[in-house]
């Protein structure tokens, strides 16, 4: 039920009008002034204030104004006619040009609208006075109130009072009532000390601090230091006592959530502190600046800064760069040239550190053909390459024929002495032939002797 916000609304703005008349005159205003035509709009209100009481608030604004008595204001049930023959919705009038244009309908001088909205734990009040004929703002006043929404008539008259007397409006100076006011006193202390106090939001220093002089009965107290959570409670002050309130502040905190490239897991510090390896997530975390360092034994360190942010994440990835491989080159016969990629390191024996991945080493000496080998370094790992080199003059003379022996052991049909005796036998055989032929020409007879 918000029905006894809204009583407590009308009450307020009775009593006010009823005990403080005296509020209503801006200092040094004369009764006989000239008052100006003005129109106050609806206040626009956010879910918090209701409908119900934002209609309430946006009376009192009205009421308080006429009050004042510097003021001729439209009455609204005047405005509906002109407003619903032009097709406008007062409601829907929330810009400074819209509220010109009103105000030129209503053949009015001045214009006054605002709006109500909560913000967490304070009901925000913003009101506007402009000027129909130069479409300027002329004045703006606003207020923040901590208490329930029935409390809200008090800055309503504030702002009411400040719009006519053009100035801002004190109300601890002008609302003390008249003779001895009594009194009591607030000591405010914190853990941790050093944090900004404000009673009914007005700074009375820092923690521990001791307020004298505060009118008896309830009063908003708030203590605020950056990093840790805002504290808002009412007090309640007593007649020549003094009230007291201890309070522990809670650490603003968020969260982090670290990873590491190529590799993992690696260790990780945040200022300074072991908080584990990665993939890590690091819960309440002090909201504000940190350090953060991620090392491996084969990887150079990551190290930089980060923020961390009230109930949020942050996230940090640490990308790692190998630290060099060492490689042990060695030749034989020893003196070669040794090239990295095709830039000259030296000669052999060489020691190099080599940053990690793909490489080709090439070993270059005069008189001996070059060798190359591709190799693949991983981070911070040891390599011994040897190269046993071939002589030029070597590699281009012919190797001798074998001689072969008389009792080898080839084919028959291709020793010597095979075809001499073929060449004998054949030739002693045509020579007889030969011979006998002649013979039986001479004689008529062959006759045989061996």
């Amino acid at each position: 039920m918000r029905s006894k916000p809204i009583s407590l609304i009308l009450v307020f703005s009775f009593l006010f009008s009823v005990l403080r008349p005296d509020l209503l005159l801006a200092q040094g205003e004369t009764e006989g002034a000239k008052k100006i035509f003005l129109a106050v709009l609806a206040l626009e209100c956010k879910k918090d204030p209701t409908p119900e009481e934002c209609s309430v608030l946006s009376e009192s604004l009205r009421e308080q104004l006429l009050k004042t008595d510097r003021f001729r204001i439209v009455d609204r049930k005047n405005m509906e006619p002109i407003l619903k023959e032009q097709s406008i919705q007062i409601s829907d009038c929330t810009s400074e040009e819209c509220v010109v244009k009103l105000g030129r309908l209503l053949g009015v001088e001045k214009m006054v609208f605002g709006s109500i909205g909560r913000l967490g734990d304070n009901y925000v009040i913003a009101i506007q006075l402009v000027n129909v004929e130069t479409g300027e703002t002329e004045k703006m006043a606003s207020r923040r109130s901590k208490g329930p929404v029935g409390e809200l008539i008090t800055p309503i008259i504030e702002i009411a009072l400040e719009i006519a007397g053009g100035r801002r409006f004190e109300p601890t100076a002008q609302l003390a009532r008249p003779g001895k006011v009594e009194t009591g006193s607030l000591e405010v202390k914190t853990n941790p000390p050093g944090s900004s106090i404000y009673l009914d939001a007005s700074s009375v220093g820092v923690s521990p601090v001791k307020v004298p002089g505060i009118p008896v009965g309830n009063h908003s107290l708030t203590i605020t230091r950056d990093g840790y959570s805002i504290i808002s409670k009412g007090v309640i002050i007593e007649k020549d006592k003094a009230a007291r309130v201890d309070e522990i502040l809670i650490e603003q905190t968020g969260n982090l959530k670290v990873t590491s490239t190529p590799v993992q897991p690696a260790r990780v510090l945040v200022d300074e502190q072991e908080k584990g390896e990665t993939p890590l997530d690091v819960q309440g975390l002090k909201i504000g600046d940190h350090k953060i360092r991620v090392t491996h034994s084969d990887y150079e360190e990551f190290a930089g800064d980060f923020q961390v942010f009230y109930q949020q994440t942050t996230n940090v990835e640490a990308k790692m760069v190998g630290k060099p491989g060492k490689i042990l080159i060695t030749s034989t016969p020893p003196g070669a040239g040794v090239y990295l990629d095709g830039r000259n390191k030296g000669e052999t024996t060489l020691s190099l550190e080599v940053p990690p991945g793909d490489h080709k080493i090439r070993i270059k000496k005069e008189g001996f053909e070059d060798q190359s080998k591709d190799i693949t370094v991983s981070p911070n790992k040891p390599y011994n390459l040897d190269f046993v080199l071939t002589s030029i003059a070597a590699a281009a003379k012919p190797i001798p024929k074998k001689k072969e022996s008389v009792g080898s052991d080839r084919a028959w049909y291709k020793k010597a002495w095979v075809w001499v005796l073929v060449a004998g036998v054949v030739g002693g055989g045509a020579y007889a032939t030969y011979a006998l032929t002649s013979r039986e020409k001479n004689e008529g007879k062959v006759s045989y002797q061996w």
